[in-house]
C-alpha cells in the first residue's frame, strides 16, 4: 500500500469521500483500557456485525507498523475510538482520508475539553501532580482526531454538547450519540432482583472506578454517609473500589467493608447483595 501525505507534495491526489453506506469497518481502540474497549470498541463491534457489516478491531499500537495501511485500504469506514494523536495515529487517519474512506471518532470521557482535567485539588491526593500535569498536555492530543473525523460519535448527550462548545471545528461537525449499553451479566441480576423482598441489615454500596472525584467523597458524601450511619443502627455500608476510609467514618469502621477494584463478576456479586447502590 502506499501511504500519502495530506500535503499534496508527495504527488497523490487525495480520492473523494464515500458517501455509500459502509460494509467494512475498521475499528481502532486501545486494549490497555479495558473499559473502553469493551464499551467503545466491542459493543460496536457486534450492532454492526448484526447489522450486516464486516468488522475488523485492531489495537492502536498496531498502527505503528506500516502494514495497518492495508486494513485501512479494507475498510469502508474507519472509527479511531478514544485514540490520541499519536505517530500512528496520525499517519493511519491522514492516510483514511487520502484514499476517501468514511472516517469517525469516537470518545466517552472529557479527556479532549479545553477544561480537563479538572483542578488537582479534586482528586483528592489520589494522583500526583506530575500525572495531573500529563492528563493536561494530552488533552489537544486527545481532540485532534474529533477535529479531523468526518463525523463524531460519543457516549452521552453531555459530551456531545461539551465537543461542540470546545472547539470552532466539532461546532457543526456532525455528532451521535451512541450510549453505552448494560452487560449480559447486569440484566441478568436485575431480572433475578426484580421481584425480591428488601434485606435486613439494611446495606448500602458505594463505589468508584476512578482517581477522580475524590474531593466530593471526603467533603460531602461521606459526611452524609457518616449521618445516616448514626442515624440507623442495623444499615451497613461496603465500599468498592478506589475509595479510601475517610476520617467521619472511622468511628462506624465495624460497619464498613472495603472491597478493592475487582472484576466485573465480582462487582455484580457486591452489587447483588446491596439494598442500595
Amino acid at each position: 500500500a502506499l501511504w500519502c501525505g495530506d500535503d499534496g507534495h508527495s504527488g497523490c491526489t487525495a480520492l473523494p469521500r464515500s458517501t455509500a453506506a459502509p460494509l467494512r469497518w475498521l475499528l481502532i481502540g486501545e486494549r490497555s483500557l479495558p473499559q473502553c474497549w469493551l464499551y467503545r470498541v466491542e459493543q460496536k463491534r457486534q450492532q454492526l456485525e448484526r447489522s450486516g457489516a464486516e468488522v475488523r478491531c485492531i489495537d492502536r499500537g498496531e498502527l505503528d507498523a506500516w502494514s495497518s495501511s492495508q486494513q485501512i485500504a479494507w475498510a469502508d469506514a474507519v472509527l479511531f475510538c478514544r485514540t490520541p494523536a499519536t505517530y500512528g495515529v496520525i499517519r493511519a487517519l491522514t492516510f483514511a482520508r487520502h484514499i476517501g474512506k468514511q472516517v469517525l471518532a469516537d470518545v466517552d470521557d472529557l479527556v479532549f475539553s479545553t477544561d480537563f482535567p479538572p483542578p488537582y485539588i479534586t482528586y483528592g491526593g489520589s494522583i500526583s501532580r506530575a500525572i495531573h500535569r500529563r492528563l493536561s498536555l494530552d488533552a489537544p492530543l486527545q481532540r485532534w482526531p474529533l477535529e479531523q473525523a468526518d463525523a463524531v460519535i460519543t457516549s452521552t448527550a453531555a459530551l456531545a454538547d461539551a465537543c461542540r462548545s470546545t472547539s470552532p471545528a466539532l461546532a457543526d461537525k456532525p455528532i451521535t450519540v451512541l450510549p453505552n449499553l448494560p452487560l449480559p451479566e447486569l440484566q441478568g441480576l436485575a431480572k433475578r432482583l426484580e421481584h425480591q423482598p428488601p434485606q435486613r441489615p439494611q446495606r448500602l454500596v458505594v463505589s468508584s472506578g476512578t482517581l477522580a472525584h475524590k474531593q466530593i467523597w471526603t467533603e460531602q458524601l461521606a459526611p452524609a454517609i457518616a449521618q445516616l450511619l448514626g442515624a440507623h443502627t442495623d444499615l451497613r455500608i461496603s465500599l468498592i473500589g478506589h475509595l479510601q476510609l475517610p476520617t467521619c467514618l472511622q468511628p462506624f469502621s465495624s460497619r464498613i467493608s472495603s472491597v478493592p477494584y475487582t472484576d466485573y463478576s465480582h462487582y455484580l456479586q457486591q452489587l447483588a447483595e446491596a439494598t442500595i447502590a
